[in-house]
């Protein structure tokens, strides 16, 4: 006999079951980059869809258990063993995933490196002002001075915390500015020009004044054992070498492998602080940044609360000039192009007068060549051409740069230029085995960089690898 406290035991854990499963994937799916993870990964549905099955795996078989009752007396207590059995085991992977997941997904350092970023806001020189941001164990002041000359411009924090976004604003364009924090060692970063002429450089080398040259790579995949991060590192001192003339290096994303690893964010973070002393970075997030509960990480530590910001944290607008950069938040695709982030986009480009540069940074290229895996294609992605770049071509966009794919590759259509650039150290791709009918130039199996410098009405785009040497070069005039 039974006794009525196992029977409502029973209940409970068949109930119980289902319930906490469900919750885990709404959980999840509510996440960032979770549906793009769903849809566009061969093994992760299949991991979604057991957790699911297993859930409501208890309450079948105790169903089946009761509608065989007394007729089939072996088999109905064969199936409420089972439902016993499942839902149990439905509730310890429940509680164990969520366990795993949040704790590592919610840690933040107590003390980060300080990392000088580019805000959105910008100036009243034309430029976008910058923030030096980072976190202290401890609540402190902190005063950051700087200036053309010697650091003669003071800013210091009203209050003590833990995390902190000193701005340095109102820059004057092509200048080099000193800057120290709480009196320490100096440093230096030049601030883009905004004139229409200027001295360029070497063929396909930015403009060494007058202009605006940035770098510009991708899925550097800190954390990954495959991940070249002696590349990375090349790369970064020879970008950040003052002699080279950088104003900005924007990294497009997958920055780390496993976005809830927060050891790989300080890894990162370790890497990219001395680097950005002397050329001020703009990080945007990739798909594997955001794996699970990633944000939470790269909102922490490359876009705090405490920094000043216009508008939205994840997409948003650079100035330098007549060089206007639109950040968008774009992970696998479009699950996270949201009717609000494409107003807003359509709002911005229909805003920036037609002489002026228009260029867009994502992670997640559009046009690109490639290969399968698993049967997903990795090349000309589907959603985003078709809902991404009709707006591209319709506003007079000048180019869009994009990681995602590890090579290199220039494509062109519709007289929008695409730059694929997820070189900066992560694994290569495979060899293509898809050549994009828009694709123009195609090198894989090296890892670098692009280097990009406006003047006026020209701008020249050279590909180089981890060393700095040039691999290709190629222009855009918007006068012709």
């Amino acid at each position: 006999m039974v006794s009525k406290a196992s029977i409502v035991i029973y209940r409970e854990i068949v109930v119980l079951a289902p319930v906490l499963t469900a919750a885990l994937l709404l959980w999840l799916f509510s996440l960032e980059g979770t549906l793009g993870l769903y849809r566009w990964t061969p093994d992760y549905p299949r991991i979604f869809w057991s957790i699911g099955c297993l859930g409501i795996a208890g309450p079948v078989f105790a169903v089946i258990g009761g509608v065989l009752g007394a007729r089939v007396p072996i088999a109905s207590r064969i199936a409420f063993v089972a439902s016993v059995f499942l839902s149990s085991a439905g509730i310890i992977l429940a509680i164990g995933l969520f366990l795993y997941i949040f704790p590592g997904a919610a840690r933040i350092s107590p003390s980060t490196p300080p990392v000088l970023l580019i805000a959105n806001k910008t100036g009243s020189g034309g430029v976008s002002d910058l923030a030096l941001v980072f976190r202290t164990a401890a609540p402190t002041k902190n005063v950051v001075a700087y200036g053309p000359e010697f650091p003669s411009t003071r800013v210091g924090e009203g209050n003590l915390s833990r995390d902190h976004a000193i701005p340095l604003k109102n820059l004057s364009p092509g200048t080099r500015y000193r800057w120290t924090l709480n009196d320490g060692p100096e440093h230096s970063f030049l601030t883009p020009g905004i004139s229409a002429s200027g001295t360029p450089g070497e063929k396909g080398l930015a403009p060494l004044s007058g202009g605006f040259r940035f770098a510009v790579g991708s899925d550097p995949h800190f954390g990954a054992a495959e991940s070249s991060i002696d590349h990375t590192a090349s790369i970064l001192r020879w970008v950040s070498d003052p002699a080279r003339g950088f104003n900005a290096f924007f990294l497009l994303g997958d920055s780390v492998d496993r976005g809830m690893v927060d050891s790989q964010w300080q890894s990162l973070l370790g890497a990219l602080s001395p680097a950005s002393w002397s050329v001020p970075v703009r990080p945007i997030p990739g798909n594997h940044d955001t794996i699970i509960d990633g944000m939470v990480h790269y909102l922490a530590y490359l876009y705090p609360k405490v920094m000043e910001t216009r508008g939205s944290r994840l997409w948003y607008r650079i100035d330098a000039g007549n060089v206007h950069v639109l950040t968008l938040e774009m992970l696998w695709g479009t699950e996270d192009f949201s009717a609000a982030q494409r107003s807003w986009l359509e709002s911005e480009l229909s805003s920036i007068p037609p002489g002026d540069w228009k260029l867009v940074m994502m992670h997640c290229m559009a046009y690109s060549s490639g290969y399968s895996d698993g049967g997903v294609p990795w090349f000309d992605h589907r959603d985003m051409i078709r809902e991404l770049s009709p707006i591209l071509e319709k506003y007079g966009v000048d180019a869009a740069f994009s990681g995602h794919d590890h090579d290199m590759e220039l494509l062109r259509k519709n007289g929008v230029t695409y730059i694929v650039i997820g070189t900066l150290g992560g694994i290569p791709d495979p060899v293509r085995t898809y050549s994009s009918p828009a694709s123009v130039w195609y090198l894989d199996g090296v890892h670098g960089f692009l280097d990009v410098g406006v003047i006026g009405g020209r701008m020249d785009l050279t590909f180089r690898d981890h060393a700095g040497t040039a691999l290709e070069s190629f222009s855009i005039d918007k006068n012709q």
